[in-house]
Parts: C-alpha cells; sequence; structure tokens
C-alpha cells in the first residue's frame, strides 16, 4: 500500500490547478487582474505565503505555505476557485456564458 503524505499543520505545499477544460484563459488580461485580487482576498481571510507561483494559459503551479496550527488549504482552494469562477464568468469573451466552476473555475484533483 502507497504511504501518501497527509496533511500536516504550517506545512509547505506544492499545488498545480488546471482551468476547465484545459483553457487557455489564465494569462488573458482581463483575467489575470481578476485571480490576483481573489488571491489578495483569500489571503486576508485565510493567512497563507506565496513562495513562488509559475501562470501558465491553462494551468498554474505554485507553493503556498500555512500558519502555524493550520493545515486546511482545501478551504483556501474551494474559495478561490469559486470566487474566480463567479468573476470570470460574469464578463465579456472569452468566458461569457460559461459555468463558474464548469468552464473557467481551477480543478481540484480530488
Amino acid at each position: 500500500m502507497l504511504n501518501y503524505r497527509r496533511a500536516y499543520a504550517g506545512n509547505t505545499w506544492f499545488f498545480t490547478r488546471a482551468t476547465g477544460q484545459r483553457r487557455a484563459i489564465l494569462c488573458d488580461d482581463r483575467l489575470r487582474p481578476l485571480l490576483r485580487q481573489t488571491l489578495k482576498i483569500a489571503k486576508e481571510r485565510w493567512p497563507f505565503r506565496i513562495d513562488a507561483w509559475v501562470l501558465l494559459p491553462d494551468h498554474l503551479h505554485c507553493i503556498l505555505t500555512l500558519p502555524e496550527g493550520d493545515a486546511n488549504f482545501s478551504k483556501r482552494w474551494g474559495w478561490i476557485k469559486k470566487e474566480f469562477g463567479k468573476q470570470a464568468g460574469s464578463g465579456p469573451a472569452p468566458c461569457r456564458g460559461l459555468a463558474a466552476n464548469a468552464g473557467t473555475g481551477l480543478r481540484l484533483p480530488w
């Protein structure tokens, strides 16, 4: 049986997140600031440190460090993908008419 590493409070984590259907939207001039603003608000609500960030057209890679005593990265990612999807899905093309999380939201692997 595999021995998976579980969530430990205060650790540093590597994440890869892809857009729905791997749409190349993350480097769009309108959506990039929305993602930045969504992350800023998330950091204010649930503190975390961004150690590294790579933004590609259809996915992102990042290294995040959570505060001591906190291992709830799924709450952060759930809120980020929900809010970014709502914002991105409500404007002009390329996201107009897409469901908030289905078309533009960041997929979670679990």
